[in-house]
Protein backbone atom coordinates (compact mmCIF):
# COMPACT_ATOMS: atom_id res chain seq x y z
CA UNK A 1 0.00 0.00 0.00
CA UNK A 2 2.80 2.53 0.94
CA UNK A 3 4.74 2.10 -2.19
CA UNK A 4 1.71 1.86 -4.50
CA UNK A 5 0.71 5.30 -2.56
CA UNK A 6 4.28 6.90 -2.88
CA UNK A 7 4.16 5.39 -7.14
CA UNK A 8 0.59 7.68 -7.16
CA UNK A 9 1.76 10.48 -5.50
CA UNK A 10 5.04 10.70 -7.82
CA UNK A 11 2.95 9.95 -11.25
CA UNK A 12 0.28 12.77 -10.16
CA UNK A 13 3.58 15.16 -9.57
CA UNK A 14 4.85 14.09 -12.75
CA UNK A 15 1.81 14.08 -15.03
CA UNK A 16 0.70 17.03 -13.65
CA UNK A 17 -2.80 16.54 -12.86
CA UNK A 18 -4.38 16.34 -9.45
CA UNK A 19 -1.82 15.15 -6.95
CA UNK A 20 -3.32 12.77 -4.49
CA UNK A 21 -5.96 10.78 -6.84
CA UNK A 22 -3.70 8.71 -8.52
CA UNK A 23 -1.89 7.88 -4.84
CA UNK A 24 -5.08 7.38 -3.46
CA UNK A 25 -6.53 4.95 -6.22
CA UNK A 26 -3.36 2.97 -6.13
CA UNK A 27 -3.46 2.30 -2.23
CA UNK A 28 -7.20 1.11 -2.52
CA UNK A 29 -6.04 -1.07 -5.17
CA UNK A 30 -2.88 -2.16 -2.98
CA UNK A 31 -5.19 -2.76 -0.13
CA UNK A 32 -7.77 -5.28 -2.42
CA UNK A 33 -5.45 -6.57 -3.49
CA UNK A 34 -3.60 -7.75 -0.18
CA UNK A 35 -6.76 -8.60 1.21
CA UNK A 36 -7.61 -10.86 -1.78
CA UNK A 37 -4.49 -12.49 -2.26
CA UNK A 38 -4.81 -13.10 1.45
CA UNK A 39 -8.29 -14.88 0.93
CA UNK A 40 -7.62 -17.12 -1.98
CA UNK A 41 -4.49 -19.12 -3.12
CA UNK A 42 -2.31 -16.90 -5.62
CA UNK A 43 0.79 -18.73 -5.98
CA UNK A 44 -0.04 -20.00 -9.94
CA UNK A 45 0.61 -18.03 -13.18
CA UNK A 46 -3.45 -18.24 -14.18
CA UNK A 47 -4.71 -16.78 -10.49
CA UNK A 48 -2.25 -13.92 -10.63
CA UNK A 49 -3.00 -13.24 -14.28
CA UNK A 50 -6.49 -12.37 -13.06
CA UNK A 51 -5.46 -10.57 -10.56
CA UNK A 52 -3.56 -8.46 -12.46
CA UNK A 53 -6.08 -7.82 -14.93
CA UNK A 54 -9.15 -7.39 -12.24
CA UNK A 55 -6.65 -4.82 -10.03
CA UNK A 56 -5.80 -2.85 -13.35
CA UNK A 57 -9.87 -2.54 -14.54
CA UNK A 58 -10.72 -1.59 -11.23
CA UNK A 59 -7.98 0.86 -10.76
CA UNK A 60 -8.81 2.68 -13.81
CA UNK A 61 -12.19 2.99 -12.89
CA UNK A 62 -11.47 4.49 -9.56
CA UNK A 63 -8.77 6.90 -11.21
CA UNK A 64 -11.39 7.95 -13.46
CA UNK A 65 -13.77 8.60 -11.15
CA UNK A 66 -12.06 10.36 -8.73
CA UNK A 67 -11.11 12.33 -11.67
CA UNK A 68 -14.70 12.71 -12.82
CA UNK A 69 -15.37 13.96 -9.00
CA UNK A 70 -12.81 16.53 -8.54
CA UNK A 71 -12.71 18.32 -11.90
CA UNK A 72 -16.17 17.86 -12.31
CA UNK A 73 -16.43 16.55 -15.84
CA UNK A 74 -18.11 13.41 -17.16
CA UNK A 75 -16.46 9.53 -16.48
CA UNK A 76 -15.09 8.26 -19.52
CA UNK A 77 -13.24 5.07 -19.45
CA UNK A 78 -11.79 4.01 -22.96
CA UNK A 79 -11.66 0.29 -23.43
CA UNK A 80 -9.20 -0.49 -25.91
CA UNK A 81 -6.59 1.44 -23.52
CA UNK A 82 -7.57 -0.26 -19.97
CA UNK A 83 -7.40 -3.62 -21.98
CA UNK A 84 -4.13 -3.05 -23.26
CA UNK A 85 -2.72 -1.81 -19.86
CA UNK A 86 -4.07 -4.78 -18.00
CA UNK A 87 -2.72 -7.48 -20.32
CA UNK A 88 0.63 -5.66 -20.66
CA UNK A 89 0.70 -5.25 -16.32
CA UNK A 90 -0.29 -8.82 -16.33
CA UNK A 91 2.81 -10.07 -18.31
CA UNK A 92 5.02 -8.01 -17.00
CA UNK A 93 3.75 -8.87 -13.27
CA UNK A 94 4.15 -12.53 -14.12
CA UNK A 95 7.68 -11.95 -15.39
CA UNK A 96 8.18 -10.05 -12.07
CA UNK A 97 7.17 -12.66 -10.51
CA UNK A 98 8.82 -15.69 -11.94
CA UNK A 99 12.15 -13.81 -11.33
CA UNK A 100 11.83 -12.77 -7.88
CA UNK A 101 10.87 -16.78 -7.20
CA UNK A 102 13.78 -17.97 -9.67
CA UNK A 103 16.24 -16.07 -9.33
CA UNK A 104 17.77 -17.04 -6.25
CA UNK A 105 17.78 -20.61 -7.16
CA UNK A 106 19.14 -19.94 -9.95
CA UNK A 107 22.02 -17.68 -8.74
CA UNK A 108 22.54 -20.63 -6.13
CA UNK A 109 23.09 -22.95 -8.70
CA UNK A 110 25.23 -20.88 -11.12
CA UNK A 111 27.46 -20.61 -7.84
CA UNK A 112 27.45 -24.12 -7.13
CA UNK A 113 28.93 -24.84 -10.74
CA UNK A 114 31.27 -22.13 -10.60
CA UNK A 115 32.58 -23.74 -7.26
CA UNK A 116 33.02 -26.94 -8.47
CA UNK A 117 34.57 -26.31 -11.92
CA UNK A 118 36.90 -24.52 -9.82
CA UNK A 119 38.07 -27.87 -8.09
CA UNK A 120 38.47 -29.78 -11.31
CA UNK A 121 41.97 -30.23 -11.88
CA UNK A 122 43.14 -31.80 -15.42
Amino acid sequence: MLAGAAAGLAQDALAGSVVGIGGLSKTLMGFLVGVLGAQFIVSQTIPRFVMFVGATFLHEVVFEALHALVEGRGFALRMSTVLVQALVNAVVGIVAFAVVEKGPDLVQRRQMRRASLGKRRY
